[in-house]
């Protein structure tokens, strides 16, 4: 093989590197954004059960408080399954709070948590 050979072969391959190391390093923002995702999602879930079980062990007034700050929280923009989830879990914490309130009050003002917080809230 020639000098000239040996050069565009050079060439050749310190392009395929580049290539492949872009490629590596684009791969590695999508798993850390993934990584990410999945943080932000564990640390929601962790955030409605601790304020599910706090207005499961408090008065109406304040059960009704804790359901209003669930509700306020913005939603989750996001349509993957990530964001699927922390949406089922506001629904559940949302339908437990107002369940134990209607539990506890002997009262059914339905499942909208808004005519509870009406009532009962500020």
């Amino acid at each position: 093989m020639s000098t000239t050979g040996y050069k565009r072969l050079t060439v050749l391959l310190a392009v395929v590197i580049v290539v492949l190391l872009g490629l590596v390093w684009h791969l590695n923002m999508k798993f850390q954004i993934q990584r990410w995702d999945e943080r932000d999602t564990w640390s929601a879930i962790r955030d409605f059960e601790m304020r599910r079980n706090m207005a499961l062990r408090a008065e109406p007034k304040e059960a009704v408080e804790i359901l209003d700050t669930i509700v306020q929280l913005p939603p989750r923009q996001s349509t993957n399954s990530l964001g699927r989830i922390i949406e089922h879990e506001r629904a559940v914490a949302i339908r437990d709070v107002i369940g134990y309130l209607r539990k506890k009050t002997g009262e059914d003002l339905g499942d909208e948590p808004q005519k509870w917080i009406e009532k009962y809230g500020k």
